[in-house]
């Protein structure tokens, strides 16, 4: 290589990296640990792990929330249940399959139980009450 292909080269070595900006982020120390460790685990270095994350934030951003109707399906060949949401877009989206009858039994009881303290912390006791913000009725709640 001649010098001026040498200056040339490194002019654009030099421009390529006034292009690029460093990003970082605070952590508590245990947090930062543990990503560090995760980040191992999946073979890249975290500045590479939050480099791919940042693209990929901007390339496909991401609803956190979908509208939805939960369905459960029994199977009769596998004797077994897949849950299913059929999204309001009109995509459905398999969520599990291969559902046992005694997992399907337990998450249910796990639903009943979650719903019951929930109520019971709002006040919730008559069926087909819904829920008011308290603002709306001032006093005490």
């Amino acid at each position: 290589m001649g010098l001026m292909e040498e200056n040339s080269t490194e002019k654009n070595v030099m421009k390529e990296a006034k292009r690029h900006t460093s990003l970082s982020t605070r952590l508590p120390n245990i947090d930062a640990v543990r990503y560090i460790l995760f980040c191992k685990k999946l073979g890249t270095s975290t500045s590479e792990r939050l480099r791919q994350l940042a693209l990929q934030d901007m390339q496909k951003p991401k609803k956190h929330i979908l509208s939805g109707i939960n369905n459960i399906r029994y199977n009769k060949t596998s004797n077994s249940y897949s849950w299913i949401v059929h999204l309001d877009t009109g995509e459905k989206v398999e969520v599990l399959n291969n559902l046992s009858d005694n997992f399907i039994q337990d998450l249910k009881k796990e639903i009943d139980e979650a719903i019951k303290e929930r109520n019971e912390w709002v006040h919730h006791s008559r069926p087909g009450s819904v829920d008011i913000p308290g603002e709306l009725v001032g006093g005490e709640n």
